[in-house]
Protein backbone atom coordinates (compact mmCIF):
# COMPACT_ATOMS: atom_id res chain seq x y z
CA UNK A 1 0.00 0.00 0.00
CA UNK A 2 3.09 2.25 0.97
CA UNK A 3 4.57 1.75 -2.66
CA UNK A 4 0.89 2.05 -4.47
CA UNK A 5 0.47 5.28 -2.41
CA UNK A 6 3.71 6.85 -3.31
CA UNK A 7 3.66 6.02 -6.71
CA UNK A 8 0.54 7.52 -7.20
CA UNK A 9 1.39 10.65 -5.53
CA UNK A 10 4.13 10.57 -7.72
CA UNK A 11 2.19 10.34 -11.12
CA UNK A 12 -0.77 12.64 -10.37
CA UNK A 13 0.93 15.10 -8.12
CA UNK A 14 2.39 17.35 -11.39
CA UNK A 15 -1.46 17.58 -11.53
CA UNK A 16 -1.76 19.17 -8.74
CA UNK A 17 -3.83 15.59 -7.20
CA UNK A 18 -2.89 14.51 -3.80
CA UNK A 19 -2.76 11.12 -2.43
CA UNK A 20 -2.91 9.58 0.49
CA UNK A 21 -3.95 6.41 2.51
CA UNK A 22 -5.07 6.09 6.13
CA UNK A 23 -4.03 2.82 7.87
CA UNK A 24 -6.29 1.69 10.75
CA UNK A 25 -4.91 0.34 14.01
CA UNK A 26 -5.33 -3.37 14.57
CA UNK A 27 -9.17 -4.51 15.25
CA UNK A 28 -8.99 -5.10 18.79
CA UNK A 29 -8.51 -2.20 20.01
CA UNK A 30 -11.53 0.37 21.09
CA UNK A 31 -11.20 2.42 18.32
CA UNK A 32 -14.18 3.86 17.41
CA UNK A 33 -14.99 5.35 13.51
CA UNK A 34 -14.99 8.66 13.80
CA UNK A 35 -11.27 8.49 15.42
CA UNK A 36 -10.52 7.20 12.00
CA UNK A 37 -13.06 9.48 9.98
CA UNK A 38 -11.25 12.60 11.86
CA UNK A 39 -7.81 11.59 10.10
CA UNK A 40 -9.62 11.48 6.36
CA UNK A 41 -10.65 15.42 7.00
CA UNK A 42 -7.88 15.91 7.53
CA UNK A 43 -5.83 14.69 4.92
CA UNK A 44 -8.74 16.02 2.58
CA UNK A 45 -8.55 19.65 4.26
CA UNK A 46 -6.25 22.85 2.86
CA UNK A 47 -4.00 22.46 6.05
CA UNK A 48 -2.78 19.42 5.26
CA UNK A 49 -2.13 20.80 1.35
CA UNK A 50 1.52 19.80 1.52
CA UNK A 51 1.09 16.16 2.52
CA UNK A 52 0.67 13.57 -0.26
CA UNK A 53 2.15 10.00 -0.91
CA UNK A 54 1.89 9.21 3.12
CA UNK A 55 -0.05 6.43 5.10
CA UNK A 56 -1.06 7.54 8.16
CA UNK A 57 -1.67 4.97 10.66
CA UNK A 58 -4.30 5.56 13.11
CA UNK A 59 -3.37 3.18 15.88
CA UNK A 60 -4.13 5.18 18.83
CA UNK A 61 -0.34 5.31 19.98
CA UNK A 62 0.13 1.61 19.78
CA UNK A 63 3.22 0.14 17.50
CA UNK A 64 1.82 -1.61 14.24
CA UNK A 65 4.34 -4.15 12.82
Amino acid sequence: MKNFTVNLAVELGLRGIRVDAVAPGPIWTPIQPVEVATAFVHLASDEASYISGTVLGVTGGLPVF
